[in-house]
This record gives structure tokens, C-alpha cells and sequence, in this order.
């Protein structure tokens, strides 16, 4: 691979400077042994991550995102251009898209905080303060666990101003390192209480300005250590720009490093960081992780042309990983057994054999627990209906039905509406599945062991009626 870009004139400055030697890791994609935190910074682009964005529209980034969040597992992402309006946006349309997150995960823990201006993070963890510190300059209090790590996390997720407006951006990078310098100082107060002055920092975002320009100096003065994250597999640090491909290869990377990542912490030791680029992921790592090979371009679902194109990502998202050597070695309870949530597309597995239900079985749609393998018979999107819950298999959009009243006859999978027999509540059981049918108040069973169909038919809770269920 032959990169060579605007780019590698700014590898150049910086290894003279001797900043790579913050990055003297073996980048991989995969988190290494260790890793009790991943973080991701990316600037979304114009919205195009979610709402107003339609699901099939060909420029939308919004299955793109899907994909990368499962694909690449950060606790926590900090998100720049996740909407694309600085005069102001509803609290409704962030929770809303924290339920997103939820779905997209099947995590019922992540919460958000924003200055509603454009800046916006969304966490595994508890969320304990924010505050916009300046324009585009937004500080977050993170409660880490302490299997995490034994010390909070603050973050400061920026989007300094654009263009010629250099005063601009170093006043505004001023106005968070000296936030740090004053909780580094032990005078800041927050949430009713003080920030601990020995929190773990990082300062992250679209500076709009490269590494050696006074913006990320000023940050650099408040004590905190820059990153020089690469492409996997190249030298190339730049963060905004486009890929070039000839004759199916990679041949460039042009653009410059104007994201940026600095940390500092007593603890928390970052030990992986790389930059997002999906066109240079290997086969076997977009299989394993779900991501398609255009998901980073600015338009994902566009078809290429990769013996000669040049395609536009606007930016690459920064990925990092640490570990805390003194984060507890006993991990923390199990979270409380969930159920799935309207919007989910979910597999279940019978308890009483360990395979998958289907909706493939016969010529009606007969629901029975027999397979080894998903498709998309074997996936059902949870659907909201009135006084539960209804299943529409993705094999043929059809909706999950007893049948008959009395759950005596095989479930089916063959209902183009909804209606009382297509009506269900999920039951925890033991941490497990169970699915009550509304119609008759029974138990959904994997019969003979799952040998027959399922029915409707069970009073109570036992081995044949729990299933455990995944997102798909």
C-alpha cells in the first residue's frame, strides 16, 4: 500500500516532535486482553446517524451506524454532528435516540448527555454532571464502576469553530483546559459535590485545527498527552478526508488530522487506539464484526466502483482502549435479566434443547424450535400492540398467532394483521424467557422437547416454556 496525502506532511511534523511515542502499540481492531474501557469519537456528519435520515434512503448513514456500534463495542461514544443545528435541539429527540442505542445493543443501561447544540455522549455508565463549558466545548462527569477503573472520567467533547476563525477555536479550547486546570486543582464544584481532582481526563473532538496548532497546545498545557492514532495496517493519521481506491486496492488516504484525543490519568492506561476506516478492515474482520466495507464513506449504501473511485468519508472515528490495573479483579454481579423492547429484532433459543424457533416449518408457517442456524425465519421483530407485545417474522413479515382460543393447535407465523390471538407478554422466569399468550393467559411450549410445534397451551412456567433470547 502506497498512501501518500495531505496527511503524511502531518506525519512527518509529528514524528519530529515525538509524539508517535504515545502510540507505540500494535494497533488491532479487536479490544486486547485487558481492556475494561472502550472509547469511540466520531463526528457523525450532518445528522446522518439518526432521525430524519429515512432507514432506506440511499445517503442515510443510519444502518451504517447500527453496524459500527454492535461491530466495534465502545462503553462510550462521543459524538460530534450527531444532529446538525447549533440553535438548539429537544431533550425528546436525545432520549429518543438513547433508546436507539438501547435497541441497536439490546443494553438497557445507556444514557446520554448533551449541550443540545450539536455535542452529545452516550454512555454505558451513569452519567453523574454535564455542563456546556463554551460554545461547542461540553464537559461530562462519568460514574465509572469500579471494575472499570478505580477513578471517575470526565470528558470534554468539542467541535471548535470552523474556517479562519483561529481566535475562535483557541478560546474556546482555553475555556476546557482551564476547567481541567481548575478540577485538577481541586475547585470545582459540581453535582453538590467537588469533581475529584484526581479524575481521569479526556479531551477529544473536532478540533477543526491540526496537532500543532495552539488549540491542542493549550489543551496540551493542561497537562494532558496527545494521541496519534493511524489507520490499521498505515502510517496515515488523518481523520477527515477520502479514500482512493485503484485497481481494488487502497492506493490513498487524503485529508488531515484535525480529530483529535488526549487523555491524562493515574490510572487508566490506554493500551490500543486506532483510527475507523472500514475499506481497510480485512474480510474476516467485517465478517466477525458486521461491518460492511463502505459503512465509514459519507454515503454507505452507494455501490462502488473500487478498481478507480475516490470516495468522500468526511471523518474517520478515533478508537481507544485502556485498562486499569487497579480496577477491582472480582467482576460485578450479572445486570438484572432483561426482556426485549418493542423495536428489537430478536432469535430465541428453547430451553429444552438449546435451538432456535422458527417459523419455517411445513406449509403454514408452523412455529417449532428445531434449528441450529438463524435466517431470517428465525428472527421477529418485536412490535407494540395494544395491551402487549406482538412477533413478525422476517421471513415473510407475517405476525405470530396461537391460532385457536384454547393454544390446543400449532402456532403459526401467517397473520398480516394483529389481532387478541396475536397478542403476547413477555414473563421473566429464573433470568430466562417466557411468552404469555393475552388471548388465553398460557404459556407458549416447546412440545416433546421441541419435537412437535409450539402451542399456547402450558398454565405455568417450567422447563418446555423458558427460552433465551438474542438480539439479531
Amino acid at each position: 500500500m502506497n498512501i501518500k496525502s495531505v496527511g503524511t506532511r502531518w506525519i512527518a511534523g509529528i514524528t519530529a516532535l515525538g509524539w508517535l511515542a504515545g502510540n507505540a502499540v500494535a494497533a488491532q481492531f479487536e479490544k486486547p486482553a485487558g481492556t475494561t474501557l472502550r472509547v469511540g469519537c466520531y463526528n457523525a456528519y450532518q445528522s446522518s446517524i439518526y432521525k430524519g435520515n429515512d432507514n432506506s434512503a440511499k445517503k442515510s448513514r443510519y444502518d451504517s451506524w447500527q453496524r459500527i456500534v454492535k461491530g466495534v463495542k465502545a462503553d462510550i461514544w462521543v459524538l460530534q454532528e450527531m444532529y446538525y443545528n447549533d440553535n438548539g435541539v429537544d431533550p425528546a429527540f436525545l432520549a429518543d435516540f438513547t433508546k436507539h442505542m438501547r435497541t441497536i445493543t439490546g443494553d438497557s443501561s445507556w444514557n446520554y448527555s448533551s449541550d443540545l447544540e450539536g455535542r452529545t455522549l452516550v454512555s454505558r455508565y451513569p452519567i453523574k454532571w454535564s455542563k456546556e463549558l463554551n460554545h461547542r466545548v461540553h464537559a461530562t462527569w462519568i460514574d465509572l464502576p469500579s471494575s472499570v477503573s478505580s477513578k471517575d472520567l470526565v470528558i470534554i467533547n468539542v467541535h471548535l469553530a470552523p474556517g479562519d476563525k483561529a481566535q475562535t477555536r483557541l478560546d474556546q479550547a482555553n475555556a476546557g483546559a482551564n476547567f481541567i486546570k481548575q478540577v485538577k486543582a481541586g475547585g470545582y464544584s459540581a453535582a453538590g459535590t467537588t469533581i475529584p481532582k484526581d479524575v481521569s481526563f479526556i479531551f477529544c473532538g473536532d478540533f477543526n485545527s491540526g496537532p500543532t496548532a495552539d488549540p491542542c497546545k493549550a489543551v496540551q498545557g493542561a497537562g494532558l498527552t496527545l494521541l496519534s492514532p493511524t489507520h490499521l495496517g498505515t502510517t496515515e493519521v488523518s481523520t477527515h478526508g477520502s479514500v482512493v481506491f485503484t485497481g481494488g486496492n487502497v492506493t490513498d488516504i487524503t485529508g488531515n488530522p484535525i480529530d483529535l484525543f488526549l487523555h491524562s490519568s493515574s490510572v487508566l492506561q490506554q493500551h490500543n487506539n486506532f483510527i475507523l476506516n472500514s475499506f481497510l478492515m480485512s474480510s474476516s474482520q467485517l465478517t466477525s464484526s458486521g461491518i460492511r466495507k463502505a459503512d465509514v464513506a459519507i454515503n454507505p449504501e452507494d455501490s462502488y466502483n473500487y478498481s478507480g473511485a475516490t470516495i468522500g468519508c468526511d471523518h474517520f472515528g478515533i478508537i481507544v482502549d485502556y485498562k486499569d490495573p487497579t480496577a477491582t479483579t472480582t467482576p460485578p454481579p450479572p445486570p438484572p435479566a432483561t426482556l426485549p423492547v418493542v423495536g428489537q429484532i430478536i432469535t430465541l433459543k428453547a430451553n429444552i434443547n438449546g435451538k432456535y424457533v422458527t417459523a419455517n416449518y411445513g406449509t403454514a408457517n408452523t412455529m417449532i424450535a428445531n434449528k441450529t442456524t438463524v435466517s431470517n425465519y428465525e428472527r421477529f421483530k418485536v412490535v407494540s400492540a395494544s395491551g402487549g407485545i406482538a412477533l413478525q417474522c422476517m421471513g415473510n413479515s407475517k405476525y405470530v398467532s396461537i391460532d385457536k382460543v384454547d393454544g390446543t393447535v400449532p402456532m403459526v407465523a401467517n397473520r398480516p394483521t394483529v389481532g387478541t390471538f396475536e397478542v403476547f407478554k413477555f414473563v421473566l422466569s429464573d433470568g430466562q424467557l417466557a411468552i404469555q399468550s393475552v388471548r388465553n393467559s398460557q404459556y407458549v411450549s416447546a412440545m416433546s422437547n421441541g419435537n412437535d410445534p409450539l402451542q399456547a397451551i402450558q398454565t405455568r412456567i417450567g422447563s418446555y416454556e423458558k427460552f433465551t433470547w438474542k438480539v439479531e
